[in-house]
């Protein structure tokens, strides 16, 4: 929305572009400047501000871990997926920057402003260029309570106010050691710092707890249905006669014994079992659109599909038109992605609202007298994922034929055992939502508290 305002000329400050004097801005740092603490600014309390490597390093199998934008979280820094570079390069890197702990991790290109501070137990590692280091000098601050600051809100105005207008967002070092940061004596930096450690701690416990709701989902499901998932493990060699492969494919992997195991074992449930084929009214994948519009309808895309629910945080939108191909959703239908992440169903609700689908999600419209719901918790679980991996097709970016899909066996439970199974999930679903629903509230409870601590409001 255009604004109109004034700037007086002596407020003008080595800036001239309009937004870096928006009056939203303005009034952000108006309200930071009420607190009665000494306001510092970054370089008069770090003893050291730097960023990591700004060449590519040669990256090994196994080595010293090498961090980067995307393994720093707030308040964390996350060891799974990251990427190796040898001992020798590592000693070079330190030279100039070495990274130990309570020094604070601030990202600085793509996703900025996240910050964490290293803790004691972590490995030796380097950094590159998208994150920066900061030295606290702990005379002066606490490198807890300077994280928490950077986290907060008035910090990411600051940052937003420098960083608009740019492609791909990139903190200079000059502008971090510009961030103005209230100062209260040690001792108050102290009780925030514990403040925040605590609800953390809530956040974490509460988030675990949602996490083993999740995860008790597939045994619950395979226990109601009796079946019983064998010790799989992939085998180098085996031998595959000519009779089964003849019309199939050809590929070793799909022949792995363990696949075989599985489909055993999904035969000697309780129940007994059908192919999707005979179940399903329509099975079509949906519309291939890449303009999209501020307004419009809804275009859900494969990242907003996840178990048994919706994120539809980075929805996207498409013009209305008339499509002829019959990928209206309705209530009760099946969602499963298809290529990329596939294997991920849901079900439309009456609370979904008017969506159209992308070619790379199926829309599932099941017969009468079978639970959607039910079947959207068996192609979710543990066992289903084993034999989509089985049956996709290509390399890196994998994906789900119509032809396969058709021919996975769903055991088929009467409806009200399918009844049962789905609305059991669905609670187990809403106590493990509700519990992480807590736990961001517990975290932002805590930040509003710090904020009235530091600005007395």
């Amino acid at each position: 929305m255009p604004e109109c305002f004034t700037v007086m000329s002596d407020e003008i400050d080595g800036r001239i572009d309009p937004f870096y004097y928006r009056p939203y801005f303005k009034e952000q740092i108006k309200h930071l400047s009420k607190t009665k603490f000494t306001i510092a600014k970054l370089k008069d309390i770090c003893t050291k501000i730097t960023d990591g490597t700004h060449f590519t390093p040669r990256y090994v199998k196994e080595g010293v871990p090498f961090i980067s934008v995307k393994d720093v979280r707030e308040n964390k820094i996350s060891f799974d997926n990251i990427k190796y570079i040898s001992k020798d390069e590592h000693k070079k890197l330190i030279k100039r920057c070495k990274p130990e702990s309570g020094d604070i991790l601030l990202t600085k290109v793509g996703t900025v402003g996240i910050a964490t501070v290293i803790p004691q137990n972590a490995p030796e590692f380097s950094i590159f260029v998208s994150v920066a280091l900061l030295k606290i000098d702990k005379t002066k601050a606490n490198p807890y309570y300077v994280s928490t600051y950077l986290n907060s809100k008035y910090t990411k105005v600051q940052i937003e106010r420098v960083l608009k207008g740019i492609g791909v967002p990139d903190f200079h070092l000059e502008n971090i050691a510009e961030i103005k940061i209230p100062l209260p004596p040690l001792s108050i930096q102290n009780k925030i710092v514990q403040l925040m450690d605590n609800a953390y701690q809530i956040k974490k416990q509460k988030e675990t707890k949602a996490q083993q709701l999740l995860d008790s989902i597939n045994v619950y499901v395979l226990f109601e249905l009796g079946i019983k998932l064998p010790e799989l493990k992939d085998q180098m060699t085996f031998v595959v006669y000519a009779d089964d492969v003849k019309g199939k494919r050809i590929d070793a992997y799909y022949y792995q014994p363990k696949f075989e195991e599985v489909e055993k074992a999904i035969e000697e449930g309780k129940f007994e079992v059908k192919s999707l084929k005979e179940i399903t009214k329509l099975l079509i994948n949906g519309l291939d659109f890449r303009e999209f519009v501020d307004e419009g309808v809804m275009y859900l895309r494969v990242s907003n599909i996840r178990p048994n629910r919706f994120n539809l945080s980075d929805v996207v939108f498409i013009p209305n038109m008339n499509i002829s191909k019959d990928i209206k959703l309705k209530e009760g239908d099946i969602l499963l992605t298809r290529k990329g992440t596939y294997g991920v169903a849901t079900v439309v609700n009456k609370e979904s609202g008017e969506y159209l689908i992308s070619s790379e999600i199926f829309r599932i419209v099941v017969k009468e007298g079978l639970n959607p719901f039910y079947l959207s918790a068996w192609l979710n679980s543990n066992i289903q994922q084993i034999v989509f991996d089985r049956i996709k097709t290509g390399g890196i970016m994998g994906h789900l034929s119509q032809k396969a899909l058709l021919q996975i066996k769903i055991p088929l439970p009467p409806l009200a055992v399918q009844n049962k199974i789905a609305e059991e999930v669905k609670r187990r679903m809403q106590k493990a939502e509700q519990l992480q629903k807590e736990a961001k509230e517990e975290l932002e409870k805590a930040k509003q508290e710090v904020e009235k601590m530091i600005l007395e409001v």
